[in-house]
């Protein structure tokens, strides 16, 4: 609900997962939100450019010239080495590191924009690290602006 008026409709699972507008992505659980802007649809992929390059989405329709946002949850972008050739991948530099007990909460700068991303908590990277980041199309959701 969105200043009184029903946004989306859906269960928590699907709403967490798979929200359609931007205001219900950002509003349960914690959430990176970039802008985005339609290349090209492929055949298991949606792919668009935002300000931290060109990212390969979980399949969804849009019009060429639709208003979006790319939603990256922190635990699902990954600091480990990549599985498969159908990874996104992106390099940023650690600004700032908040232990939290189970995990660091780490902002990592990636050009103009900074990304929230969980780290193990035996970590051994410090502040200013480098760093290469990678995320599953399925886990890049693209929603409405």
């Amino acid at each position: 609900m969105n200043k009184g008026k029903i946004v989306e409709l859906g269960t928590p699972r699907k709403i967490y997962f798979d929200a359609d507008h931007r205001f219900v992505a950002d509003f349960i659980g914690r959430s990176n939100l970039i802008p985005a802007k339609l290349l090209r649809q492929e055949k298991k992929h949606t792919i668009v450019e935002t300000p931290i390059g060109e990212i390969a989405c979980h399949k969804r329709t849009f019009e060429q010239d639709a208003e979006l946002v790319l939603c990256l949850r922190p635990e699902f972008i990954n600091t480990e080495k990549p599985s498969d050739e159908h990874t996104n991948r992106v390099t940023g530099i650690i600004r700032q590191m908040t232990f939290v007990g189970e995990v660091y909460e780490a902002d990592v700068r990636i050009g103009d924009e900074t990304v929230l991303v969980k780290l193990d908590p035996e970590t051994t990277l410090v502040e200013g690290d480098e760093l290469t980041l990678s995320m599953k199309p399925d886990h890049c959701l693209l929603v409405s602006r």
